[in-house]
């Protein structure tokens, strides 16, 4: 069969399951048991788990992370094979107390929250849109009834948060139109005047969304699904430019079609009982793995086929339509279907073998699989059952005794208000510097007036030059007489080519100099050379021009282009650069270990190369 090597068998699960040191337990739920009990015994299991009733074999890394054989939270990984009733096992396991982290368990589409966003920027995205408006006021974010709806029609009211309000609208509804008129008309200027996900967020916070989300129950699901649009939308806007009516196109494309829940408010949390589908537990382990909600197989016979071996991948479709809860029928079916459903079923068995795989090797400590008493083969477990028969049976206790839960606090605009000062004061101190950042530049020359320049001087850019050309020079990788070296050098600063002759002429002088000879004969050359290095709370940095070894030991040298005046304007100009290259001495030195026997300043303008 075409899919037989590229996926596991049944032979190998068992395998898995019987590996020397593998425990292997069973829940057993009665007929008539229905997801809700299969939640609430999982959860009870659990809390008896973590207050004494479980010990767990930890390997020496986790021995030295702290861990010992009593479970914590964390040491739990529910898998359910479908998203299907996840929620329950969420809320069993908050009633209890115990902390917990879901993935999957919705898409972005089932959020009702990220719904009415999505009626709320419908309406700021086009304020003549009367139907929009409508769904907007209605909606969660004001609240308005049908009968209010009515009253300020018959006012006299347009609907467009732009339109003034009648006069005659009695109180407190015009008040209440005014408020929102106002909060839709700044959420307005904000789209306009902002790029698209910034406005985004500005409304988000300004609604005060993200709090209500998680005052609710399941509330990190809830808010995380409306920060993980947020996410979407931003990465979206990085994709390339767009407005934001074309922002909200895009999120009405997303709740449409969908997109899984991936985010958690908390990030990876090993401190929590994880609660997932098993498509999200490849690559996933846990010491406890409880394979768990035993309904809802979805095994159901193939309306497609996808062709894919070779290049050209083909799909089969059945089309056919829904006459009552179990019945269809078919209205057109490809020649060759019996073929096609034949190999699709054998692919979609492959895929159910696969997943069985992963689900049972998940586990390192105990792998805990949840039956179906009442009707076994609806269990998307039930494979596994032939190899659970010495399995022992989990004894689920009938009452837990629970320590009282510490009261949540109530989540009221002072409390909001409150926690954003603290945010915003917890970031000013994480955003202090820690330490300050110098150039050795900067800091030698600091407070000091520089030696005023003689007339003749060419400026900056020609300074670059040299430098530029003596670092090539110095590295050996270029000839002086290379005409378009010359000019490229010129041109790089925007400087004139006709500069060309007295730039080599300039050039030729310094390669003749007793220094550039020394150069030539040292053990080690390098140029322009970076550093940094940490001097009490500052980390200084600095490019060296020139190092070079010459006995063992190291000549430092810094380049000056300055035009000179006369020998009291050159006295000044060491005087005034001198610190600059002391500096450069000693972070040598500390970073190197090794001495610098020399240090010097190399002027250009008169070739005077002074130590």
């Amino acid at each position: 069969p075409p899919y037989q090597a590229d996926y596991v068998s049944m032979e190998a699960v068992r395998k898995e399951m019987s590996q020397p040191g593998s425990g292997v337990a069973v829940v057993e739920l009665e007929s008539g048991d229905k997801p809700e009990q299969d939640a609430i015994k999982i959860a009870s299991w659990i809390n008896g788990a973590l207050h004494g009733n479980l010990t767990l074999s930890r390997s020496p890394e986790e021995m030295e992370a702290g861990l010992n054989q009593n479970p914590v939270p964390g040491d739990f990984l529910i898998l359910l094979h479908y998203k299907q009733d996840m929620a329950l096992y969420a809320r069993a396991l908050e009633s209890m107390g115990i902390p917990y982290q879901i993935t999957g368990a919705s898409d972005l589409s089932q959020s009702f929250y990220n719904q009415e966003l999505f009626l709320l920027l419908r309406a700021v995205a086009d304020p003549n849109d009367p139907v929009a408006l409508v769904s907007c006021l209605r909606g969660l974010f004001f609240g308005f009834s049908d009968q209010s709806l009515y009253e300020y029609k018959m006012a006299g009211g347009k609907f467009s948060f732009l339109a003034p309000i009648p006069e005659k609208l009695a109180e407190p509804l015009r008040s209440a139109f005014v408020g929102a008129y106002e909060s839709l008309t700044e959420y307005y200027r904000c789209s306009q005047e902002m790029p698209p996900a910034v406005a985004l967020e500005g409304i988000i916070d300004a609604s005060g969304l993200l709090p209500l989300a998680a005052a609710q129950e399941m509330g990190n699901s809830q808010a995380a699904a409306v920060v993980q649009l947020l996410e979407t939308v931003s990465h979206q806007e990085i994709q390339g430019n767009y407005g934001f009516a074309a922002m909200v196109d895009f999120i009405a494309t997303l709740l449409e079609e969908g997109a899984e829940d991936e985010l958690s408010l908390d990030g990876i949390d090993n401190r929590r009982v994880r609660l997932m589908n098993l498509h999200k537990a490849k690559g996933l382990e846990a010491p406890v793995v409880i394979l768990a909600n035993p309904w809802h197989d979805g095994e159901h016979s193939p309306d497609f086929h996808v062709s894919r071996q070779g290049k050209d991948q083909q799909a089969h479709l059945v089309i056919s339509r829904k006459l009552s809860a179990f019945q269809t029928e078919v209205i057109a079916q490809p020649p060759g279907w019996e073929e096609y459903r034949a190999e699709e079923a054998q692919y979609q068995e492959a895929e159910r073998v696969r997943l069985l795989y992963v689900a049972a090797t998940r586990a390192r400590n105990l792998l805990v699989v949840v039956t179906n008493n009442d009707k076994p083969v609806k269990s998307p477990w039930y494979r596994l059952e032939e190899y659970l028969v010495e399995a022992a049976r989990l004894d689920i206790p009938s009452t837990i005794d629970l320590a009282p839960l510490p009261p949540k606090a109530a989540i009221t605009p002072g409390s909001v208000s409150a926690m954003r000062q603290k945010l915003k004061a917890d970031w000013e101190k994480l955003s202090a510097p820690s330490y300050a950042s110098a150039s050795v530049s900067t800091l030698t020359k600091a407070g000091q007036e520089a030696p005023q320049g003689a007339a003749h001087g060419k400026g900056i850019s020609w300074g670059n030059v040299i430098h530029k050309a003596l670092e090539q020079l110095a590295r050996g990788v270029v000839d002086i007489d290379d005409q378009a070296w010359l000019t490229g050098l010129l041109a790089a600063e925007n400087r004139p080519i006709e500069e060309s002759p007295e730039l080599k002429e300039k050039l030729g002088e310094i390669t003749s100099a007793p220094l550039w000879q020394r150069l030539q004969a040292a053990d080690k050359v390098m140029t322009e050379v970076p550093f940094g290095i940490c001097e009490a709370s500052t980390y200084l940095t600095g490019t060296i021009d020139l190092i070079f070894r010459e006995g063992g030991e190291w000549v430092l040298v810094d380049y000056k282009t300055d035009a000179i005046r006369d020998d009291d304007h050159l006295r000044q100009l060491q005087e005034y650069y001198w610190p600059q290259v002391e500096v450069y001495k000693d972070s040598w030195e500390k970073i190197t270990g090794e001495p610098v026997k020399e240090i010097g300043l190399f002027f250009v303008d008169r070739l005077v190369y002074q130590t």
